[in-house]
């Protein structure tokens, strides 16, 4: 009998993108049991030609009623509502939550718009009652329902990553010698206006003030389109007075990634809005001591095993930094709570388990006949 067939869109397709890893962590878990499965996307990154395919290479199998198809929905994407509208494929929806447009109105109305249509493009999808929707987080299980989801129709499966491609590289060299000393803090993400990296700032500045030599590294894309907002953070940083103890670094290579995550006394998020925090469990996979603001699914992510406040207050959070900085009991604790989480929770056997759930929950067994577990693949080139 032939193996089923699964297409998997998504408008982008890069290294170094969280839905990117999740979507070819799912066709590399569906090659795994034997089925047939490549990703789509409008726009596709020429490494990862083994794994997908530019859209017009789906349009054949748009009629397929045989075939699956599971749509990342992450941000609004016309083109693939079209083909989404028009398929008669059996579909899933994978949902990692729209960014709020109130996050980018000041900075870029072009992205601004393009997360309010993303927001009514997910009301429109479900319009169309999917087979199943798959949150990757109980807190994006919550925003479908508010969308006008059926709970009996939502499952919960945390998204796949690299975590594990990353550990297995080696360090980066010239970065482990500037990388001595410190306390090094890390936050690891795109730098745009949801991850609230102006309270990053006010909560480092505190704890700078008592640890002298200690050092921010933000590390993530610099989008030239939200120039304003890099900017007033560049200002910021000088007004904090901390133009020694900040560095932009940009995107980075997979051993950067790794090295900077080996280097890491802490990591410190201020994010206003995570749908998930796939940075999170790669922090919890190096044994880097987690602070936060509890945003969106970021205490959900971290559980109880990272030093999480309610609370926005600066003082509160540079508090955390000098707990897990300098007393050792507190900072050990706190790496071995999160390794645990990791293991429970968040290594790739596990995922794929709950991935596969889903598919025995359809009547849909999978040929098991190699390996579960995804083979090696690209770690992430670019965050």
């Amino acid at each position: 009998m032939t193996p089923p067939r699964v297409h998997i869109l998504t408008p982008v397709l890069s290294p170094g993108d969280a839905v990117t890893h999740d979507a070819l962590g799912m066709v590399r878990q569906l090659r795994c049991w034997g089925w047939q499965a490549m990703a789509y996307a409008q726009y596709c990154d020429g490494r990862l030609r083994d794994l997908a395919q530019p859209l017009a290479a789906f349009e054949p199998f748009l009629k397929a009623r045989r075939d699956w198809l599971i749509y990342h929905h992450s941000v609004g994407w016309p083109l693939g509502q079209h083909l989404w509208e028009h398929s008669r494929n059996r579909r899933i929806l994978r949902y990692h939550s729209v960014t709020p447009a109130r996050f980018f109105r000041r900075y870029q109305p072009r992205y601004a718009a393009g997360c309010q249509f993303g927001e009514w493009q997910t009301r429109r999808l479900l319009r169309d009652r999917p087979i199943r929707l798959l949150a990757d987080s109980h807190h994006n299980f919550a925003e479908l329902l508010a969308a006008g989801a059926r709970p009996e129709d939502c499952r919960v499966v945390p998204p796949f990553h690299a975590a594990e491609e990353l550990a297995n590289l080696p360090a980066d060299p010239r970065l482990e010698r500037m990388l001595q000393g410190g306390p090094h803090v890390v936050f690891v993400g795109k730098v745009a206006p949801n991850k609230g990296h102006r309270h990053l700032l006010r909560v480092f500045a505190l704890f700078h003030r008592q640890a002298a030599t200690s050092q921010l590294h933000i590390v993530g894309r610099l989008d030239p389109q939200l120039g304003d907002y890099v900017a007033e953070l560049r200002r910021q940083v000088s007004n904090l007075g901390l133009e020694n103890a900040v560095r932009f670094h940009g995107s980075v290579s997979p051993r950067q990634l790794r090295t900077f995550y080996a280097k890491a006394h802490a990591f410190l998020c201020t994010s206003e809005h995570e749908g998930f925090g796939v940075p999170l469990v790669e922090a919890m996979r190096f044994g880097v001591p987690v602070v936060a603001q509890a945003a969106g699914a970021v205490r959900e992510t971290l559980g109880p095993t990272g030093l999480v406040w309610d609370s926005a207050e600066p003082a509160l959070l540079a508090e955390g930094l000098r707990a897990v900085c300098t007393a050792g009991a507190i900072r050990q604790l706190l790496i071995d709570w999160q390794r645990w989480r990791y293991e429970c929770e968040f290594r790739p056997d596990r995922i794929a388990e709950r991935f596969m759930a889903v598919w025995d929950e359809l009547q849909l067994t999978p040929v098991r006949a190699v390996a579960r577990h995804p083979g090696r693949s690209m770690a992430a080139s670019a965050i």
